[in-house]
This record gives structure tokens, C-alpha cells and sequence, in this order.
């Protein structure tokens, strides 16, 4: 009954998105997404809470699926508070979008926003249509460090995003290793976006010099590039790569 529903509503409006809702799992699934070719995936905004639930159902569902908000913080549901960065980081695996009051933000807040959505309209052809490799996800080891790798149709463009939950004392220096690049390519580091908060390595200097770095393509794949140490929880990093 619902099928039929669906196909009437949609027929007679074709011209109209439909969004879905997961309804915990239930009704996201490959039937709805014919009908509805996105769905809101959880009412659980955390940033950090996300890092499971958009890992988890992308080992199903491809990230342009995924409605996926930046949301007020304290979050509504778990109280925890996370930088703006790493909320819009988290959404933009997914249909990114917002759900705040904008008469409550700050001019802050307001350009960080604006900054935000520059970005995702640049990047936004390699999320949504590009190739998804999950690098570390939130259900290996400690559960504390998630890293997505997303590459462009045509291969031009490389989005790496790396999520650390709680900083760690004498944590083990991170190297991320990049997936299905071409060997013998170079990368130029077009854009750099590390986490902000206490640096004990001058990852700020680093941060400036890295843009407009080359590394080629096996050097990404079997050395890696390094996650500078910064000690702040909920910290995340962005590198846009672009071919050669």
C-alpha cells in the first residue's frame, strides 16, 4: 500500500525531491530510495555520533543518500558541544545541510557558515557523485578516529577528511594512507583545513605551507601524508587534492 502510494505521489509530482526518513533503520532501504533517492538518516545530529551512523550505512547506501545537518550545539540529543568545523565536515559525507536558528548565531558562527557552504560547492561533485573509500571508521580499534576518502568521477579531484573524537596524552603519530590514486600522478595540495586547537608542533605553520604541496600518487597511497598533533577533542581535517 505504501509502494502505491508512493508511485502516484510520485509520478503525478516528478518534478518534486522527496526526502525519506530512516525511522531507525526501518525505512531506509533500496525500495524507498527508488521512490525517495535520499533519506534523513537518523534524528541523532551529533557530529561525533554521526561518524558511526554515516560510516555504518554507507557500507550499504552511497553517501548522496544521506541527509546529514549541522546543528546547534549543545546537540539536543547528547549535550556535547563540537567546533563548527567538524559538524560541517561530518555533513558534507552526506545531502549537507542546516537546522539552526540563524537569529541565535553569532557574526562567528554566520561567516563560518558562509565559509562552509563555499567550500561544499566547490567539493560538492566529488561527495556526492565521486568514488567513497572508508580509510578508518569509528568500529575498528579504540572507536576513536574516522577518515574518509572521497575521489572525483574523472579521478581530478581528491576530498580526504579526518575525524579524531578525544585527544589521547602521548597519542601514536597518524598517517593516512590514500586509496585508488594514479601511481605515477602528481597532487597538488589545493586547500588545507586542519583542526583548530593547542598545537604542541606547529601544526599552524604547517598548515600554511602545506597548500600548494605535490606529492605524487604512490607517495599518498604507501607512505601516506602525516595528521599533524593537535590536543583539542573532537577534531577534524580536510585536504582537497587536485591531479596534475
Amino acid at each position: 500500500g505504501l509502494y502505491d502510494v508512493l508511485e502516484r505521489i510520485t509520478q503525478t509530482h516528478s518534478d518534486v525531491l522527496f526526502e525519506s526518513c530512516s525511522g531507525g533503520g526501518g525505512r531506509f532501504d533500496a525500495g524507498m530510495l527508488y521512490y525517495m533517492p535520499q533519506t534523513w538518516t537518523s534524528d541523532d545530529t551529533d557530529a561525533i555520533c554521526r561518524l558511526s551512523i554515516q560510516s555504518g550505512t554507507s557500507m550499504v547506501f552511497p553517501p548522496i543518500t544521506m541527509g546529514a545537518h549541522v546543528s546547534v550545539t549543545p546537540n539536543h540529543q547528547v549535550g556535547r558541544v563540537t567546533p563548527m568545523q567538524t559538524r560541517a565536515f561530518a555533513a558534507m559525507m552526506g545531502c549537507y545541510g542546516y537546522e539552526m536558528d540563524i537569529t541565535r548565531m553569532s557574526e562567528e558562527e554566520k561567516a563560518e557558515v558562509r565559509s562552509h557552504i563555499a567550500l561544499y560547492k566547490k567539493i560538492r561533485p566529488t561527495m556526492q557523485l565521486g568514488r567513497f573509500y572508508r580509510l578508518l571508521t569509528p568500529f575498528e580499534g579504540k572507536g576513536n578516529e574516522t577518515a574518509w576518502e572521497f575521489v572525483a568521477k574523472d579521478g581530478k579531484e581528491i576530498v580526504l577528511v579526518y575525524f579524531k573524537a578525544l585527544a589521547t596524552p602521548a597519542a601514536e603519530l597518524r598517517t593516512l594512507k590514500l586509496e585508488q590514486l594514479d601511481a605515477d600522478a602528481e597532487y597538488e595540495v589545493a586547500a588545507y583545513y586542519p583542526a583548530k586547537g593547542l598545537s604542541h608542533d606547529g601544526a599552524g605553520s604547517k598548515a600554511l605551507s602545506l597548500a600548494g604541496k605535490s606529492f605524487y600518487g604512490d607517495e599518498l597511497m604507501y607512505s601516506g601524508i602525516e595528521v599533524p598533533k593537535i590536543d583539542t577533542d573532537f577534531a577534524a581535517y580536510m585536504w582537497v587534492f587536485h591531479k596534475k
